[in-house]
């Protein structure tokens, strides 16, 4: 699964509608050399920050985040997933 098709999965849910991540922003898929990395139990690893707009509560935003990371995780290859380290809601 490319990255993009996994950023296209990540839906955003507002009053029962449904946003698309590639329908309100720009995605690409790409390589870039970085002097920053990070890294999760000694693995490399990729940070993505989830933030509220809007209306939405810290609470609902946090709970459609660990809705969606179980279809996301079914669909990765073995040794690939997402966890949530950090949960400031």
């Amino acid at each position: 699964m490319c990255w993009k098709t996994l950023i296209d999965r990540f839906k955003l849910s507002r009053l029962k509608s449904v946003a698309v991540l590639s329908d309100i922003a720009t995605v690409k898929e790409g390589f870039e050399d970085s002097d920053t990395w990070a890294s999760f139990n000694d693995k490399r690893a990729v940070t993505i920050a989830v933030y509220r707009v809007g209306k939405q509560t810290p609470t609902r935003v946090a709970a459609a985040s660990r809705e969606i990371l179980k279809t996301i995780n079914a669909d990765l290859p073995g040794g690939i997933h997402l966890n949530i380290v950090s949960d400031m809601s």
